[in-house]
């Protein structure tokens, strides 16, 4: 599945003109996170069991919405132009030493955006422990920031500077 920057999620995000009570469906397995759909029997919803939700609440957690069944476009992914020179795809030399659970914990934050840490806990099964170390050696070498979540103050949302 290709996978869209932040960028493009937030311009598809001001694309969709829907009701933001509106139900849509998405999926929740780890390799197809990212679109919701208006039409449960998308061919872009690959799931077995799509979870319902509001639109409002998808956009918060910023998943954008499908080319097909949302938008009307005959084409679905991201566009051929990568905001990042290809040298910078995936793993960064910053974590050339660090743990595994490290480098799943950057690539969930580069491909979800913003997520807490029980978040992050759900989409890697990861221990909190893990995550915590995970995201305090991403702090250190300047990967990651911290931010309060601005719908509930006790959470924080981690996302990559990159």
């Amino acid at each position: 599945m290709p996978t869209i920057t932040r960028q493009e999620r937030t311009e598809r995000i001001a694309r969709d003109d829907g009701d933001e009570d509106d139900t849509v469906w998405i999926a929740q397995s780890y390799q197809h996170q990212g679109a919701y759909h208006t039409d449960r029997d998308c061919s872009c919803l690959q799931a077995t069991t799509p979870t319902d939700t509001t639109r409002g609440r998808a956009q918060q957690r910023l998943r954008y919405p499908c080319g097909r069944c949302v938008l009307d476009e005959s084409e679905e992914g991201a566009s051929n132009v990568s905001v990042r020179a290809p040298d910078t795809l995936g793993i960064p030399e910053e974590l050339d030493d660090a743990e595994a659970a490290t480098k799943l914990v950057y690539l969930e934050l580069v491909i979800n955006g913003p997520l807490s840490t029980i978040e992050l806990i759900d989409l890697t099964s990861l221990s909190r422990s893990s995550i915590s170390r995970g995201i305090d050696t991403l702090d250190e070498r300047g990967l990651v920031e911290t931010e309060f979540d601005p719908r509930d103050a006790r959470r924080k949302r981690h996302f990559p500077t990159t």
